[in-house]
C-alpha cells in the first residue's frame, strides 16, 4: 500500500480509509507551455511517442505558420501518457523550409523543445490557444484509450520563435476527464 501511494495510486485517509487516487492533471496554458515542465510541476512524469511522421502540404496549418498553402510541413502525431495512460494526442506541424528533419530530431530528443533546439530554435512561446470541447472519432477515442461517448478537450494553438516568426501550430486532444486546463495570466 505504502508503494502504491508512492507512486500516486492511492491516497491514504486517516479514519476513512485507502482510495483509488483519480488521476486528474492540471495543465497550464500559457506562454511557455512545455508538456514535461507542466507536468512536473503537478509531480508527473509523462512519456510522449511518436505515431507518426509525414511531410504534406500545409493547408489547414497555413494561416497559423503564415505559409502558403502549397508549402510543405512536417507533421508530427504524438501521444503523451502519465502513468501509462493516455491524456493526450497532439499532431503538430512545422514548416518544412525551416524544419526539415523534426520527425527525426523528436526521435532523438525526446520532446519538441529538444527538437526545435536541435534544428536552432533555442526559443518558443504561445502565440495563442484556443479551447473547445468535442467527441472524438473512432481513431481518437482508440488512441486515447476511452470511449467515443467520452468528450475531449480540444487546444488549437500556435507559437513563434523569439523573433515572433512561426514555428508551430497543432492541435492537442486531452482526456476530459483526466486533465483541467488553467490559464496561466503572466505579466
Amino acid at each position: 500500500v505504502r508503494q502504491l501511494v508512492h507512486e500516486g495510486h492511492l491516497r491514504v485517509e486517516q479514519g476513512r480509509g485507502t482510495f483509488v487516487r483519480e488521476l486528474v492533471l492540471d495543465y497550464a496554458l500559457k506562454r511557455r507551455t512545455r508538456l514535461s515542465e507542466n507536468l512536473a510541476e503537478a509531480g508527473e512524469r509523462a512519456q510522449r511517442e511518436l505515431l507518426r511522421h509525414e511531410t504534406m502540404p500545409a493547408g489547414e496549418w497555413a494561416q497559423p505558420l503564415r505559409l502558403s498553402p502549397g508549402a510543405l510541413v512536417e507533421v508530427l502525431h504524438t501521444r503523451a501518457t502519465v502513468r501509462g495512460r493516455p491524456i493526450g494526442l497532439s499532431t503538430t506541424a512545422y514548416p518544412a523550409a525551416r524544419l526539415r528533419g523534426m520527425g527525426d530530431a523528436f526521435r532523438q530528443a525526446g520532446s519538441i523543445t529538444g527538437a526545435l533546439q536541435r534544428l536552432g530554435v533555442n526559443d518558443y512561446q504561445r502565440a495563442g490557444s484556443t479551447v473547445s470541447c468535442r467527441l472524438p472519432s473512432a481513431q481518437e477515442a482508440d488512441a486515447l484509450a476511452r470511449a467515443a461517448t467520452e468528450p475531449v478537450l480540444v487546444v488549437q494553438f500556435h507559437s513563434v520563435d523569439s523573433d515572433g516568426v512561426p514555428v508551430e501550430a497543432g492541435r492537442t486532444l486531452f482526456a476530459a476527464d483526466a486533465v483541467q486546463l488553467t490559464v496561466a495570466h503572466e505579466p
